[in-house]
């Protein structure tokens, strides 16, 4: 709650932004190692990362989950 993740196209990370009421800062950036196409969170928790074909990945669907 009050976090928003974002695809980071050519930073090759994930960002996690923060919100707080009507404020916005950048409080997280994650490399990945590859462009990040989109971020999806399902019903578990889990984030669900596509990564962009091209000359560091082959385009693939990740499903990370925290560790426990």
């Amino acid at each position: 709650r009050g976090n928003f993740l974002v695809a980071g196209l050519s930073s090759h990370s994930i960002i996690r932004i923060e919100v707080d009421g009507t404020k916005a800062k950048e409080v997280g950036r994650y490399f990945m190692g590859a462009r990040i196409r989109g971020i999806a969170q399902d019903d578990e928790g889990a984030l669900w990362v596509i990564e962009d074909e091209g000359s560091s990945s082959l385009g693939r669907l990740l499903k990370l989950t925290p560790k426990l």
